[in-house]
């Protein structure tokens, strides 16, 4: 008796914890409206305009109202972050519907230094049109495109993310400012880069987006199209330290085009003949009175051309430490993902190393990088291909291949399905790059600088285009061994940059502080090419150009070469932080123009007035903590025009 009733009471206290345990889950799934109030910690006085978001989600944010009040819809167990400018950013795990918040002021803050273009200064210091994004805001987002991270993070810079995995996305900061190419000019550890770097997010401590023309004039016939200068990750003092990070999911595409049902195809067929042609309904001659067991088909390519539950997946690991003089940062990362439409895919291994020397006056930073990449790219018109492919049309089957028969019209739009569906486009590219920066303390007020840097990217494409037999109903073969191919292309480009400056910051007695900068820069950029293609690829599985049996051929690409070399010069002047002055000139010589039109000079003039530092604003710091009032004018240019464009040229085979 006693047995059972230690099972019975032991089953009850089981029953109870595991109902207690299901409550628990159930109130953690709830969708909840989380209120309170955001003050100051200072003076308990209400704070408006406080960014509250749910970490992890960009979108759906809210913003405190005069009095402070706010209100949200999250889950229990989200952390919903708030950050003010001034003040300290908090991330607090919602445990219930009310939520109050104390907020801390962040004096150093406004002391963070900003890097500009060659140089840096507070945050408060900044006279043009500047955004600065840490590491943890780049890699909130997994994705191999850096400009995907950059998506409605910055003001004023429009992104639109490619749908192919690997591919550029299309960043804009300044608007169209060249016929050609507007994507910005990228700047690593202060070496200018040739188009886009394509370094991992996870790579980046920070990045800064100069938008103005004040900001971007220092880099003058490149600074049109918007400037992002990228500080990769520095070691710091310390034992060493191992980070790992891993991530994983899982893509799943909306709903594609809906394709019509056969029924639908009979009803367009009756219409159009209708508004097209002037046929009577009656009149039309229909496919179904002359096939009608094709309408038993219902094919629908969707389910081809599109994969689902794509997956996607990052791993990174960090490697760091050192003593007070030397430094050293190794980042290792892999990437990998499947794309969401047939014959599409990425996958990356990158690697790179820093290291920084820093004793007494001499200061040199070095950082070597591989990025090796592949891109499977699949034919850009499959997906109209595939809307245009009948519902009556045969099923495809890509693992059997043969005994393909289809009549009329249906024949043809079998054959470019079939060529867009098998085409297979491989590219791969490995980039090296290898940079430093010494400075050299030469008086306690003057420093000398010299970066060099050096990038080389060999790329290697293939495309396979098998060769596929289709017959018409009557027996003749309608496909042609010559329209399949494999077609080779390579190109190598090497990208060289040398500069050499000084800085003199003097400080006058406490209140005032005076930089001058100068810079002398050198650019080489070349790049050579050339393909190969050799059509007939009539022997199943081939992949190289020997084995295909019809005509070849072999072209050189665009081979170029571009030269730049600029001087510039900059003054920045401080009064007690409150009143900022800045001013440049740089004159550019650019190879890309004619020799009586290839030199330009773009001056800018900034400055800024940090009013929440004068004493009469004391009284509204409570309301407004930073308030500034900033100006600016600059000239910008532009040399984004094909190399030899404004050369003469002979053109070969002309009558």
């Amino acid at each position: 008796m006693r047995i059972q009733n230690l099972l019975l009471k032991k089953t009850k206290i089981f029953l109870f914890v595991s109902v207690a345990l299901f409550c628990q889950l159930v109130i953690n799934a709830q969708d909840i409206t989380v209120k309170g109030t955001i003050i100051d910690a200072e003076d308990k006085s209400p704070i408006p305009g406080v960014s509250i978001t749910i970490q992890g989600n960009q979108k759906g944010g809210v913003s405190s109202d005069f009095n402070g009040n706010y209100e949200i819809k999250t889950k229990i167990g989200a952390v919903l972050v708030f950050q003010y400018l001034g003040m300290k950013t908090q991330s607090i795990k919602v445990k219930n519907s009310q939520l109050n918040v104390v907020m801390i002021s962040d004096v150093e803050s406004l002391d963070e230094v900003v890097v500009i273009g060659y140089g840096s200064v507070k945050k408060k210091e900044i006279t043009g049109a500047v955004t600065q994004l840490k590491s943890e805001d780049l890699e909130s987002v997994v994705t191999s495109d850096l400009g995907s991270t950059l998506q409605g993070q910055s003001v004023g810079v429009s992104v639109v993310s490619s749908d192919l995995p690997g591919a550029d996305s299309e960043i804009l900061i300044r608007g169209v400012t060249s016929l050609n190419d507007n994507s910005p000019l990228y700047v690593v550890d202060g070496i200018i880069q040739d188009g886009n770097p394509r370094i991992p997010p996870s790579d980046i401590e920070s990045l800064t987006v100069l938008r103005d023309a004040a900001s971007t004039a220092i880099y003058g016939v490149r600074g049109a199209t918007g400037v992002i200068l990228i500080t990769t990750k520095q070691g710091r003092p310390g034992t060493l330290q191992v980070r790992s990070n891993v991530s994983y999911g899982i893509q799943n595409r909306r709903s594609a085009v809906p394709l019509m049902n056969s029924i639908e195809q009979t009803y367009f067929d009756v219409i159009q003949s209708l508004n097209v042609n002037g046929t009577l309904p009656q009149d039309v001659n229909l496919q179904i009175l002359q096939q009608p067991l094709l309408f038993q088909n219902e094919t629908n390519l969707n389910d081809l051309v599109f994969n689902d539950s794509a997956p996607i997946s990052n791993h990174n690991l960090t490697i760091s430490g050192g003593k007070e003089d030397i430094t050293y940062n190794v980042n290792l990362g892999l990437f990998n993902q499947e794309g969401l439409q047939i014959n599409s895919a990425f996958q990356r291994f990158n690697m790179r190393a820093n290291t920084v020397y820093n004793k007494k006056k001499l200061r040199i930073q070095s950082s070597v990088a591989l990025n090796i990449e592949e891109r499977d790219i699949p034919q850009s018109n499959l997906l109209s291909q595939a809307i245009v492919y009948r519902p009556t049309q045969n099923g495809l089957d890509l693992n059997v291949i043969d005994e393909l028969t289809q009549g009329g019209d249906d024949v043809n739009r079998l054959g470019w399905v079939l060529e867009s569906l098998r085409t297979t486009n491989v590219l791969k590219t490995t980039r090296t790059n290898a940079s430093t920066n010494i400075s050299y303390k030469l008086l306690d007020d003057l420093t000398l600088t010299s970066n060099l840097g050096i990038t080389r990217i060999n790329s290697i494409g293939k495309i396979i285009r098998p060769y596929t037999e289709i017959y018409n109903t009557q027996g003749v073969l309608q496909s042609q061994p010559e329209n399949s191919f494999i077609d080779n292309r390579t190109r190598f480009t090497t990208n060289f940059v040398a500069e050499l400056g000084a800085n003199y910051l003097k400080q006058f007695k406490e209140d005032h502080k005076l930089t001058l900068t100068s810079f002398l820069t050198v650019e080489k950029n070349t790049s050579e090419a050339f393909s190969a293609r050799r059509a007939g690829v009539t022997i199943d599985g081939s992949t190289v150009l020997n084995l295909a049996t019809g005509t070849q051929s072999v072209t050189s690409g665009f081979d170029y070469t571009d030269t730049r070399i600029g001087i510039l010069g900059r003054l920045q002047y401080d009064y007690k932080g409150k009143y900022i002055f800045s001013a440049s000139l740089r004159r550019d010589g650019s190879s890309k123009f004619p020799t009586s039109n290839n030199w330009g000079t773009f001056p800018s003039i900034s400055a800024a007035w940090n009013i929440h530092e004068e004493p009469f604003w004391k009284e509204y710091k409570n309301t407004i903590n930073s308030f500034r009032f900033r100006a600016s004018q600059g000239t910008v240019g532009v040399d984004r025009t094909p190399s030899y464009s404004f050369d003469p040229t002979l053109s070969a085979d002309i009558n």
